[in-house]
């Protein structure tokens, strides 16, 4: 019966903290990032785009705050600062037309989110958040992108 009051308690916990729902959270995963640029992709020139997972909930805020400017601008700066178990940073440059089949992206233990930032000529936060299990479509357009789920 104790056992079963533990058990019942641990389920509980870990439900209210999300861990059930998002295994990952618990375990690290694997998601996929899949990108389609468009032909006209910022005025006919690459973008630099980062996928950053972040580990750290202050750090998360932070970035979550700021501008794909912003972001390219300090990345050095926060690569150099943050601890290795703070955030990961995945980066690219892609151009107009090219299309990237989807490949896997592994995250770790603890990972709070992703966010994405691209680098666009044109004016605009050009940054997205979202769950790190979520697979990926980066949809970049002309002047901005969008991501939906795969």
């Amino acid at each position: 019966m104790q056992r079963m009051m533990v058990l019942s308690v641990l389920t509980l916990t870990l439900v209210a903290c999300g861990f059930l729902s998002r295994p990952g959270k618990l375990f690290g995963g694997r998601a996929t990032v899949e990108a389609r640029m468009s032909d006209g992709l910022n005025g006919n020139r690459p973008v630099a785009v980062d996928l950053v997972i972040v580990y750290d909930s202050k750090l998360e805020k932070e970035l979550a705050a700021l501008t794909a400017d912003q972001w390219f601008a300090k990345r050095r700066q926060y690569l150099q600062v943050q601890p290795d178990t703070s955030l990961e940073v995945h980066g690219w440059q892609w151009a107009p037309g090219q299309y990237v089949p989807p490949r896997p992206i592994d995250y770790r233990l603890g990972a709070l989110s992703t966010l994405v930032f691209a680098s666009y000529s044109s004016a605009g936060d050009h940054r997205a958040q979202v769950a790190p299990d979520q697979n990926l479509v980066l949809l970049l357009g002309d002047d901005g992108f969008t991501v939906q789920a795969r």
